[in-house]
């Protein structure tokens, strides 16, 4: 666990854009690294999801911190 949230550490600090393209379902940990780029590209009825919130766990590689960053 903790290297997941290293690696997306570190792909938040890098200095030249990260842009992500979205496809089909990101959830759970597709969805935490997806938070971590810079920019996100979603095609049409990609469903986003942190599926693990309905049985009582939290994210746990920064999801729930990167989140209320990008959405407020």
């Amino acid at each position: 666990m903790r290297e997941s949230q290293n690696a997306l550490n570190r792909l938040e600090t890098i200095e030249k854009p990260v842009i992500g393209a979205l496809h089909g379902y990101a959830g759970g940990l597709g969805l935490e690294l997806a938070l971590a780029f810079d920019a996100r590209i979603a095609a049409a009825g990609t469903k986003l999801g942190m599926p693990e919130v309905r049985i009582g766990l939290v994210p746990d590689v920064g999801g729930t911190t990167r989140l209320t960053r990008t959405v407020g």
